[in-house]
């Protein structure tokens, strides 16, 4: 089966790529290269939609020789690969000296593939404070991309639309985050989002009900199995329903059960006043579920340690999550920070000045 070699190995749309082959039959001499299936809106896409079975070759010389392409693209681009044996004895001598120039033999015909980085982005973030998380993707993972060769580094957090956010996106902990995607399958990076939901469920209904840290457990207050995120819909529920129930455990709300006589008791000797959810809950797409599922993690974890609330501070584990939550799980905690990380093109005094004092960069 012939081989196609990428150089770079991984490239993007508007990149020039040299494709060499190898792996062919003993007796190729020449290879011939026609477009098969190309992404849509390319121009190889167009051709092959114009002329259907009569497309040009993009490639018709020695099989030695490389094929320099220049996607506009991301995607995947098909080709069929037709091998040929040609004599090189002589060339012709007059218009109709045939024995110049021999048909050529077809050794074997098979399809190939090239594939060019496709970007793609997400919004990370919670009101003003938001983000775009941007990554390439060649096959089935993600690949890190270089300002070096590809003319962008990602996977990244760019175009902040705040301070808060500029200064989130730089952190420390963040930028390990989106560098533990790359190299990944886009199936390991999602893992589960369910699998994330019921590990976060779980954690606050472990702590809810504890009476070792609680004056009163707050058992009443975990949410059931039956609460899911197997689908987008069932997600926004689901998430919605245990924002709310965090919330009011941590403002020490009561009479959860109107069935309880006297009224359930509060939980915790004082209210939390110091933790917060930056969220305001979660909507029907998936990114603000992520953010929101990740206010949640981050916000327990907070309250965990309020020694003004508790009998004595909960160290039990946080959660994890996949690798796509641990990147939004680090940007919320990284929007907390009393101490933010500071771009290194502004004065320290700017970020904290517009971060916590609500002035404007002129």
């Amino acid at each position: 089966m012939p081989t196609l070699t990428t150089s770079p190995v991984y490239p993007v749309p508007g990149q020039k790529v040299q494709v060499t082959f190898s792996a062919l039959n003993a007796a190729t001499t020449h290879v011939v290269l026609t477009p098969l299936l190309a992404p849509v809106d390319s121009e190889l896409r167009e051709q092959i939609d114009q002329h259907g079975a009569r497309v040009e070759p993009v490639f018709n010389e020695l099989a030695t020789n490389r094929f320099d392409f220049e996607p506009d693209k991301g995607g995947v681009y098909t080709f069929t690969l037709r091998e040929e044996q040609r004599s090189l004895e002589r060339s012709k001598r007059h218009e109709k000296d045939t024995q110049g120039s021999p048909n050529p033999t077809v050794v074997a015909t098979s399809t190939v593939t090239i594939s060019i980085g496709e970007e793609l982005t997400l919004q990370v973030g919670t009101g003003e404070d938001v983000t775009t998380l941007r990554l390439f993707v060649w096959g089935d993972s993600i690949r890190a991309t270089t300002l070096e060769q590809h003319g962008i580094a990602t996977p990244v957090l760019d175009e902040p639309q705040s301070q808060a956010a500029e200064n989130a996106a730089i952190d420390s902990s963040v930028v390990s985050a989106l560098e533990a995607l790359s190299g990944q399958t886009a199936t390991t990076v999602l893992g589960s989002f369910n699998s994330d939901f019921e590990a976060v469920r779980d954690n606050c209904n472990t702590h809810f009900s504890s009476a070792v840290y609680h004056t009163n457990s707050d058992a009443l207050r975990s949410l059931g199995d039956a609460y899911t995120a197997d689908s987008i819909v069932a997600a926004e529920k689901s998430v919605n329903e245990l924002w709310a129930r965090l919330n009011d455990h941590m403002l020490n709300v009561t009479n959860l059960d109107d069935s309880v006589d006297p009224p359930f008791p509060a939980t915790h000797q004082e209210p939390d006043g110091t933790t917060y959810l930056i969220t305001q809950g979660a909507s029907s797409t998936r990114a603000s579920q992520y953010m929101a599922l990740a206010d949640i993690l981050v916000a327990l974890e907070v309250h965990k340690d309020v020694s003004d609330a508790h009998l004595t501070d909960d160290s039990s584990a946080s959660v994890a999550g996949s690798l796509l939550l641990q990147v939004f799980s680090a940007y919320v905690r990284a929007l907390r920070a009393s101490s933010p990380a500071s771009p290194p093109e502004q004065n320290s005094a700017r970020a904290l000045l517009v971060h916590f004092g609500g002035f404007t960069a002129v």
